[in-house]
């Protein structure tokens, strides 16, 4: 018997005007099976869910010797105005896979003071393409680090910093597109692009060429 039927049978009979002493231990049986059903209903409900959870938010998987890209969002740098704060970093080697979701990751020298396991949330697939080559310009290597060229300076803010304040500048990168322009505390750009900048800027005020 179906839950539904049971159901509409329950209320038939509780409100029959000839209920009989006789009829109420089939009453109680159909009770229990009645709540026995919904309660498996809503556990094969509540493993679905589960499942189609899981499915969904299924960690990516990698193999050792594979290459990936690591999230910069939770590694402090000390890059001058030069150098690209990225995204992304690398690509990187995978050593070794940690546990079921993080992985150790071959990092350069440069990066000794950090630690080399990474949860798999902070990863993202490299996808070398061998027919098309990576548009962005290769960084120059001055004193063993990777530093990029500034195109230009495009504006300028103050930012507050607990009780104090700081000048940023907004960098766009030479060979990068304005999805990778970056603000620059002023202590980090050159100061002949600032002048340059304020110069440029101050033109466009007054409207003299």
């Amino acid at each position: 018997m179906t839950s539904t039927f049971l159901f509409y049978l329950l209320i038939a009979l509780i409100y029959s005007n000839h209920l009989m002493l006789g009829c109420m231990d089939l009453l109680i049986k159909m009770i229990l099976e009645l709540r026995q059903e919904l309660e498996e209903a809503w556990k094969q409900t509540k493993e679905a869910q589960i499942k189609g959870y899981n499915k969904l938010h299924k960690p990516m998987q990698y193999t050792v010797g594979e290459k990936v890209w690591l999230s910069a969002k939770n590694i402090r740098t000390t890059q001058s105005s030069r150098k690209l704060g990225h995204r992304w970093l690398g690509p990187y080697e995978v050593i070794q896979r940690i546990g079921k979701q993080a992985y150790q990751l071959r990092l350069p020298p440069r990066y000794k003071a950090i630690h080399d396991v990474f949860h798999v949330s902070l990863l993202e697939r490299y996808w070398k393409n061998t027919e098309e080559p990576d548009p962005r310009p290769s960084p120059e290597i001055v004193d063993g680090e990777e530093e990029y060229r500034v195109e230009a300076v495009l504006d300028h803010r103050t930012v507050k910093r607990g009780r104090g304040s700081r000048e940023e500048y907004l960098i766009r990168w030479a060979g990068y597109t304005p999805a990778d322009d970056q603000w620059v505390p002023k202590h980090d750009v050159g100061l002949p692009l600032i002048e340059a900048y304020h110069r440029e800027h101050a033109k466009g005020k007054d409207g003299t060429t």
